[in-house]
């Protein structure tokens, strides 16, 4: 795995192992690759503060509400994991 190629192809990269699916993909590439558009809409703690705060019933509309967060959607799941941890 080469960690200095591109976010996309580090994704992809990740997506080709076996057991390695979408959510671990996008939260390495976040966390571990810096990139700064990752976006794990199908975290759990994520979709439940988006659905509680942000008025949306499903990873696909959280996904589609994110676009307006580009570049910077992983700033996004920062307030939304917080918020989890105070209900």
């Amino acid at each position: 795995m080469d960690f200095d190629s591109e976010p996309d192809d580090i994704r992809h990269s990740l997506l080709s192992i076996k057991g390695v699916g979408p959510w671990t993909a996008q939260y390495i590439s976040m966390r571990a690759v810096n990139d700064p558009d990752a976006f794990p809409e199908t975290d759990l703690v994520v979709l439940k503060a988006a659905q509680t705060y942000l008025k949306v019933s499903a990873a696909v509309e959280l996904l589609s509400r994110a676009e307006n967060w580009r570049p910077w959607r992983p700033y996004a799941c920062m307030p939304l994991w917080a918020a989890s941890v105070s209900t």
